[in-house]
């Protein structure tokens, strides 16, 4: 199955035992945050994000008028370059955080 991560501000990832897990497994994705080992989510820093690049990384879309300091790592030159590798590149999902940071009957 394709591999996909949620991939927060500051690098904060949700886990197997959350919600957006839910959604992944729904949408036929495996979580690979269990494989990092944040079975209950965390924080992942860019490096090890590189190294187990998952095949879709889901990001929050909120409207904001100015990115935060948290949002910058989300701009980060290695993690850009995942997405314009040659050799499986990874696909970006972006959902509306109002969606899925706070659960509903939706």
């Amino acid at each position: 199955s394709r591999s996909a991560l949620v991939y927060q501000p500051n690098g904060f990832v949700q886990g197997t035992d959350s919600l957006m897990n839910e959604v992944l497994r729904h949408a036929g994705l495996e979580n690979i945050a269990a494989k990092i080992g944040l079975t209950h989510g965390g924080y992942l820093d860019l490096e090890r994000l590189v190294l187990h690049a998952p095949d879709v990384l889901v990001f929050s879309r909120r409207s904001a008028p100015a990115p935060s300091l948290a949002e910058a790592q989300l701009e980060a030159p290695a993690l850009r370059a995942l997405f314009t590798r040659r050799a499986r590149p990874v696909r970006r999902a972006a959902l509306d955080e109002a969606l899925w940071t706070c659960p509903g009957s939706f």
